[in-house]
């Protein structure tokens, strides 16, 4: 499971130079992506991403630095976004696996 601190520390590592932005849909969302919504000025890190089979809709587990909280979210996976994510070139960090509690 991940943690608010673990959360908070691999947001603030993130460069914003070291992504790349392009639109696409919800669908495409993976952990250590940021996005934007229309509406909404602040990005939101994805910490887990869940996609049903027969579902339209994509349910995330979603870092909200300027509450300084993780949410759960459901967008409609066609939903047109703005995406940021890190390169693949060993530049970026990438989110820790969760550890589980034993």
């Amino acid at each position: 499971m991940y943690t608010l601190p673990e959360v908070r520390a691999y947001a603030a590592r993130s460069d914003p130079d070291a992504h790349g932005a392009f639109e696409d849909r919800a669908w495409s969302l993976e952990p250590g992506d940021r996005y934007t919504i229309s509406g909404c000025d602040e990005a939101h890190h994805v910490v887990a991403a869940s996609r049903h089979r027969y579902d339209s809709r994509v349910d995330l587990v979603v870092y909200l630095p300027g509450e300084d909280r993780i949410a759960d979210a459901r967008v409609h996976g066609g939903r047109l976004l703005g995406i940021q994510r890190p390169f693949a070139a060993g530049t970026a960090t990438v989110l820790p696996a969760p550890q589980r509690e034993g």
